[in-house]
């Protein structure tokens, strides 16, 4: 189960984020689902997990390439939860989800918080227990991007990669910034704009 929320402009203005107040009035800022599984550290039994996800983080990670042989990995570095942005976002959101989760409603199948426990309420002791077992949720994107190669940019408007003639990329890596959605349904656009392209070129 899934549900999409965009955060309050006050909230928003009150810890610098006027890039998440200025996105498009129709795009979220988190995403909170309930999972049928426990996902919690040590703990096996009865448990559903509850969690939220940051739609549009500002941190921003790299990729290195440390060799020019395709045999050897690059460097990965994601960043998570590295902008003050990112972390008071996902502070935010952990306390809505334990004031839902400990709402009259819920109040008849949850028994207690297993994770990180009801004990843990300073915001610091939130972001540690966040960071200890957060994770991407299989939506990794941008690290090709279509912009300015001056910007950073990796591809042009046609999907080819810069100083190359023949080489394009065609899935969620070439967003520039990251579609308000899941993953796939935008990569499928990239597809089919994709086919466009090299169909027009041959």
């Amino acid at each position: 189960m899934s549900a999409w929320e965009r955060l309050p402009d006050e909230f928003l203005q009150s810890i610098g984020a006027q890039e998440l107040i200025d996105l498009r009035s129709d795009w979220n800022h988190i995403q909170l689902e309930m999972l049928a599984y426990g996902v919690v550290p040590g703990n096996t039994g009865n448990l559903v997990t509850p969690r939220s996800v940051i739609s549009y983080p500002i941190s921003r990670g790299n990729v290195s390439m440390v060799s020019n042989s395709t045999t050897v990995k690059p460097i990965v570095q994601p960043n998570w939860l590295e902008s003050p942005i990112d972390q008071q976002v996902a502070i935010y959101t952990f306390k809505q989800v334990r004031q839902i989760m400990s709402s009259p409603i819920m109040s008849s199948i949850v028994i207690n918080e297993a994770y990180p426990g009801p004990n843990v309420t300073s915001d610091a002791d939130i972001l540690a227990a966040i960071q200890a077992t957060g994770h991407p949720i299989y939506q990794a994107s941008g690290t090709c991007a279509m912009k300015a190669r001056a910007d950073g940019g990796v591809v042009d408007e046609n999907l080819v990669v810069y100083g190359t003639e023949n080489l394009r990329v065609a899935d969620a890596s070439i967003f520039p910034i990251i579609p308000s959605a899941n993953m796939m349904a935008p990569a499928y656009m990239v597809g089919e704009k994709a086919a466009d392209l090299i169909k027009a070129d041959q």
